[in-house]
């Protein structure tokens, strides 16, 4: 952020306003916020940096200068497939998981659960971040801003 055209104050606030509520729900966390909120989120950036302070017409172009100026140059060094191939799927990964397959399946028994109406099931983030505690895994260098990134990073495509 720079602060001239867009400083921490700014998007305090709209996060703050992103994220307001009025009914609690388990799959919107009150300190976090979901797919169509970093959505809002971007837009609702691109408008204060752009439109506001800057000089751009409308939000569809404050919008393509956030992703050309800011967002895009922020990607292009960001690829997902270098751990999950260099670290993630190799040889000793594998032995690992062959090694120890009744613990992890007893870990996937005790935390994976589908929804109602959904066929697959999967680990939620937040039985993910159960997980991590129940385990005591959280100290001084993983904390639960950690665990929601390795989280995240682990349900890209």
């Amino acid at each position: 952020m720079d602060e001239k055209s867009f400083r921490k104050i700014d998007f305090d606030v709209i996060f703050k306003a992103v994220n307001f509520t009025e009914t609690e729900s388990e799959l919107n966390p009150t300190h976090g916020i979901v797919r169509y909120e970093f959505i809002e989120t971007l837009v609702r950036v691109a408008v204060e940096k752009y439109m506001i302070k800057g000089n751009a017409a409308n939000e569809g172009e404050a919008l393509r200068r956030l992703f050309s100026e800011i967002l895009d140059k922020a990607l292009e060094d960001t690829d997902g497939n270098i751990w999950r191939f260099s670290r993630y799927a190799c040889e000793n990964m594998e032995i690992v998981f062959r090694t120890y397959i009744p613990v992890f399946q007893k870990l996937y028994d005790k935390y994976v659960k589908a929804d109602i109406g959904c066929k697959i099931a999967y680990l939620h983030m937040e039985d993910f971040v159960l997980m991590c505690k129940e385990l005591r895994l959280f100290d001084n260098k993983l904390g639960r801003k950690a665990c929601y990134a390795c989280y995240h990073k682990a349900m890209q495509p």
